[in-house]
């Protein structure tokens, strides 16, 4: 899994699709449409903003490439709180 931040609150999502400008992920409470997230998977960070919401699922779509291979192959740990 991964970690989303949307404002100042994070949850885990799931990330269920990915090309090289967006992703399609999966979690409890999507955010908004036009709402912009970041996404943390290890050290590896996306900024996005949401496109389309259905029930628990949602894509996205960045400004910057997407480096797949190390967004895949970072291991996953949540963040630490900001002191």
């Amino acid at each position: 899994p991964a970690r989303m931040r949307a404002g100042e609150a994070w949850s885990d999502v799931c990330i269920r699709n990915i090309s090289s400008f967006g992703m399609m992920l999966e979690t409890a409470e999507p955010p908004s449409r036009g709402t912009y997230i970041e996404i943390r998977r290890g050290s590896q960070v996306v900024v996005a903003r949401a496109m389309w919401c259905r029930s628990d699922s949602f894509g996205v779509r960045t400004q910057d490439r997407i480096d797949v291979a190390a967004l895949l192959a970072a291991p996953t740990e949540k963040p630490r709180a900001a002191d």
